[in-house]
């Protein structure tokens, strides 16, 4: 939930007067954390393009909001195709073109028609499986293991032809359709998120080294690390797809080539992301301030802390719940 990440942050900002939370349900965190939101707001279903600038355009009337950090995949390529008219509205977004999105997708990485060695890390050797034929023939030509991707955070290892073969029908028995086949790579993983500006300069980043998993491959402990030769790499490579805004970049080093592999491109920031602002820059701040053209703070090095995921409880009352589910709204009275 990159949400509350992104809130605990711009929490810490002296620049940002409220938080609220865009949500799709009652049981969304805007509606009880109220440690970190000023309130929530419901989101109408499948709103998207002008539909979508209108009721933005009458919340910035009722809660002067002024700016929007999408924090889910599929409302990045949402909110982006708008932002001009966001823009035009009084609401502030630091967000790619769809060009840009279409750029650093996994079929796009996965094409071989992009560069594949970006000095500090490279691409590695991946192939579409469409098809059965598809995949015996990619796991001919990258051998085994391999890893085999779908979308979201579907992933497997095989270890053979045969299971390779029941990793690929169970995707599509899913009705998964883009399945990538990728060099397996063995390794430590380290992830970079930033914010590139307007210009597609890469102004404030941190990075991780991640410590432990979940099954679904999320990241629930890690420890910041500095890497500047891989950010500066990384810089490149997002000013050659003409990046704006935020990106989580995931990465494995090899060890036994001791190089970065780029396995991710996410066009949001992650759920570790409060992390930046309690030992590093404080990224959301920045997006904020660079969807404004402010200038923002000089990145710093990262402080030496760990951080670890866990779960809390938070009470919520029925009438909460239905208020929020028949009116759309909550508000929290903050000291």
């Amino acid at each position: 939930m990159p949400g509350l990440g992104v809130a605990a942050a711009l929490r810490e900002a002296p620049e940002v007067a409220a938080v609220y939370g865009l949500g799709y349900g009652p049981y969304d965190a805007c509606l009880n954390r109220d440690d970190l939101f000023d309130g929530g707001f419901r989101i109408p279903p499948n709103l998207e393009g002008p539909a979508l600038v209108d009721w933005l355009a009458a919340l910035r009337r009722t809660a002067a909001i002024d700016a929007v950090l999408p924090c889910l995949d599929f409302e990045v390529p949402t909110y982006a195709a708008v932002a001009a008219r966001l823009a035009d509205a009084g609401v502030a977004t630091l967000l790619p073109e769809p060009a840009a999105l279409s750029r650093v997708s996994k079929i796009a990485i996965a094409s071989g028609r992009m560069r594949r060695d970006w000095g500090a890390f490279y691409l590695p050797a991946t192939r579409r499986a469409g098809s059965a034929d598809a995949l015996r023939h990619a796991v001919s030509r990258l051998g085994l293991p391999v890893t085999i991707k779908a979308n979201g955070t579907d992933t497997a290892i095989a270890h053979t032809a045969a299971e390779a073969g029941a990793i690929w029908h169970a995707m599509t028995g899913r009705g998964v359709r883009d399945i990538l086949v990728q060099t397996f790579i063995h390794g430590d993983e380290f992830a970079l998120a930033g914010v590139c500006d307007a210009g597609h300069r890469l102004v404030a980043s941190t990075a991780i080294k991640k410590l432990l998993a979940c099954e679904r491959g999320k990241t629930w402990a890690a420890r910041t690390v500095e890497l500047p030769a891989l950010t500066a790499a990384v810089a490149e490579f997002l000013a050659a797809r003409w990046w704006r805004g935020p990106f989580e970049l995931e990465f494995i080093r090899d060890s036994f080539s001791e190089r970065f592999a780029l396995l991710e491109c996410n066009p949001r920031f992650p759920a570790w992301i409060g992390l930046s602002a309690a030992l590093a820059t404080n990224l959301p701040r920045v997006a904020v301030l660079a969807a404004h053209g402010l200038p923002v703070p000089a990145p710093k090095p990262p402080g030496d802390g760990i951080f670890t995921r866990n779960c809390r409880e938070r009470p919520v009352t029925p009438l909460a719940i239905a208020t929020f589910a028949n009116t759309g709204v909550v508000r929290h009275a903050r000291a």
